[in-house]
């Protein structure tokens, strides 16, 4: 969707792709596009695009995506759900999942699937007021990859990213390890883990790297619940 230099994005995509096939990585996790970048973001004013340009920016993506994916028959593309801002959202169409769902059914290809990310999904589920289980049911066949980490649900404004200043008070996209927040994830994985033949990528921040194996072992003890 970048309106200065989309042929540069398009090839840095192809380029993951193919350097991904040489590395032998079957998946390729993709940021869906931003009506608007956070780079871009009004300093005293929100993201306002007009209805018509929204759908014209996501019938260019999914016409692009489609192509791409067409050129990489071997890969997945995993478009990822996006995690919500304090005053900027929507700035993108991914922090909401039934939107993520219609424009991956509108690519309409077998290998492009969604990426989960249930720390974007809690913080939006709270910032939109939905039910995060719910959301997952509605899209457990399209679920290629998954992302686990755990944070307390709280946005924060996209000029906030000191994670100091962030988690004394329980906000922002945390990456911590599983069973630190309060993201209901036996609760989430039950919605999709029967059917689920992905990765589960623990996706912690590097502060947290010590904690590995105690993440480790609390996501297993969840999955060995739900089998």
């Amino acid at each position: 969707m970048d309106r200065e230099n989309p042929e540069l994005h398009i090839s840095v995509l192809k380029a993951t792709l193919e350097f991904a096939l040489e590395v032998g990585s079957k998946i390729v996790v993709y940021h869906p596009g931003r009506y608007m970048p956070e780079e871009a973001f009004p300093v005293n004013g929100k993201v306002d695009i007009p209805d018509d340009e929204k759908m014209r920016l996501l019938e260019l993506e999914a016409s692009i995506i489609r192509n791409i994916s067409s050129e990489f028959p071997e890969s997945a593309i995993c478009m990822e759900n996006a995690r919500p801002y304090l005053f900027h959202s929507p700035y993108c169409y991914a922090e909401r999942i039934d939107l993520l769902k219609e424009q991956v059914l509108r690519i309409n290809r077998n290998n492009v699937k969604i990426n989960l990310d249930l720390g974007h999904l809690y913080m939006a589920s709270k910032f939109y007021n939905f039910d995060p289980a719910s959301a997952v049911s509605e899209i457990k066949d399209l679920i290629g990859h998954t992302h686990i980490h755990d944070n307390f649900g709280h946005a924060v404004y996209y000029s906030e990213k000191q994670q100091t200043h962030q988690i004394p008070f329980g906000k922002g996209d945390s990456h911590m390890p599983v069973g630190w927040g309060e993201i209901p994830i036996k609760e989430l994985l039950s919605s999709f883990v029967a059917s689920y033949e992905g990765m589960f990528m623990m996706e912690l921040r590097s502060r947290y790297f010590e904690h590995i194996g105690e993440s480790k072992e609390n996501l297993e003890g969840l999955l060995w619940d739900l089998t």
